[in-house]
C-alpha cells in the first residue's frame, strides 16, 4: 500500500518545484549493523534509502549535476550522493549496494588517515565502545568523574567530549584523544578507514573521489597557509593515487563562519578544484556559488519518511 502513496506524494511535492534544483545528500559511515554509540546509518537502512532514490528520484553524479545546473538542463528530482572522511565501510558496505542499484556517488577523502589511521573523534568513540571500565576520571581535563555503566551514559560522554574538543588545533585534538584512550584502558587495533587500494577501487568502480584535506582540521581555526596546504596537498595526493583529476572538495565539518571562512573559498579555487561542498542545509540552484554548495545530512529514518522528506526538501529549502 505504501508504494503508490509514496509515488503520488513525491510526485505532488517535487514535480514542478524540483525542476532546476539539485539536492546533495551527505553520509559518513554505513555500518553493517547499527551501533548507538557510533550513531551512523546501517546497511539495511542505507539499502532502503538507495532503493527509494533509484525508484523515485533522478540520481546523477556530482559532475553531471554541476554541468546540468550550469546548462539549465537539470531534470526534476535530481539528487547526488556524497560521503565524507574515507571510512572503510564506504568500500566494504556502501559500494556493493550502490553498484547493485547502479547509483553514482562522490567520496570525499581525508588522505592522512588512510590505512591504519583513525580520526580523533573515532579514537574517543571506539575507546568508549571498547572500554571495560564502569567510570572514568577526567579530572585532569577539569571534566570530573563520569559513570559509564550504561549505553546512554557512554553516548552522553562521547557527545560532550566531541563538542568540547572539536575546535582545538589538530595536534591538541589528537593528544587529547590519545590521552582519553589511555584513561579508558583500551587498545585500538581495528582498521576503520579505507586503504589507498580501496580508494583506487572506488574510482575504478566509476565513483568520484573528492578532497577533504589531509587530517581534517577545522579550517576556520587553522593558519591560512596551513589550511591552503591541506586543501592543495590532499588534491595532489589523491590525483597521484587514482591517476584521475580530483575536481571536488568538501570543507571539514562544513558550516560557513564556524568551520570555514571566505578565504578558504579562494584557497579551494587556487588549488584547482571545480567546486566545493558545505554542510549548509539547502538545495543547489542555477545561481549557487560553485565553491559553497549546500548539502543535506541524512538521518536514520524509514524508507517512506526518507522519500517524502527529500521531496519536501525541494519546497522547504526554497521557502
Amino acid at each position: 500500500m505504501l508504494r503508490p502513496i509514496l509515488r503520488q506524494g513525491i510526485g505532488l511535492l517535487s514535480s514542478r518545484r524540483a525542476t532546476g534544483k539539485l539536492l546533495v545528500l551527505t553520509y559518513h559511515r554505513v555500518l553493517e549493523t547499527y551501533d548507538a554509540i557510533i550513531n551512523e546509518i546501517d546497511a539495511v537502512q542505507f539499502t532502503q534509502q538507495m532503493e527509494t532514490l533509484a525508484e523515485y528520484f533522478n540520481v546523477i553524479s556530482l559532475a553531471e549535476g554541476v554541468e546540468r545546473l550550469q546548462a539549465g538542463t537539470l531534470a526534476a528530482g535530481s539528487v547526488c550522493i556524497t560521503f565524507d572522511d574515507g571510512y572503510r565501510d564506504n568500500f566494504d558496505v556502501a559500494l556493493p549496494i550502490l553498484d547493485a542499484l547502479d547509483l553514482p556517488a562522490t567520496f570525499f577523502v581525508a588522505t592522512g588517515y588512510l590505512g591504519d589511521g583513525m580520526m580523533w573523534n573515532d579514537v574517543i568513540i571506539e575507546s568508549m565502545r571498547n572500554t571495560a571500565l564502569q567510570q572514568l576520571d577526567l579530572n585532569e581535563f577539569d571534566l570530573g568523574i563520569h559513570a559509564i555503566n550504561t549505553e546512554g551514559q557512554r553516548i552522553q560522554l562521547v557527545d560532550m567530549l566531541l563538542g568540547k574538543w572539536k575546535y582545538k588545533a589538530v595536534a591538541e585534538r589528537d593528544q587529547l584523544a590519545k590521552r582519553f584512550q589511555e584513561l579508558a584502558d583500551v587498545k585500538l587495533d581495528q582498521r576503520i578507514m579505507m586503504t589507498e587500494q580501496e580508494v583506487v577501487g572506488l574510482a575504478k568502480a566509476g565513483m568520484e573521489i573528492g578532497g577533504h584535506t589531509i587530517n581534517h582540521p577545522i579550517l576556520a581555526v587553522t593558519e591560512l597557509s596551513e589550511a591552503a596546504k591541506q586543501i592543495r596537498e590532499c588534491k595532489r595526493e589523491l590525483e597521484t593515487m587514482i591517476n584521475k583529476p580530483v575536481r571536488f572538495f568538501a570543507y571539514p565539518n562544513g558550516r560557513m563562519g564556524k568551520d570555514y571562512l571566505n578565504e578558504h573559498l579562494s584557497a579551494v579555487k587556487e588549488a584547482g578544484y571545480l567546486a566545493a561542498l558545505t554542510t549548509n542545509d539547502g538545495y543547489i540552484n542555477h545561481d549557487a556559488d560553485l565553491y559553497e554548495l549546500p548539502r543535506v545530512s541524512v538521518n536514520h529514518t524509514s524508507k517512506f519518511k526518507f522519500g517524502a522528506s527529500l521531496a519536501r526538501g525541494y519546497v522547504q529549502y526554497g521557502s
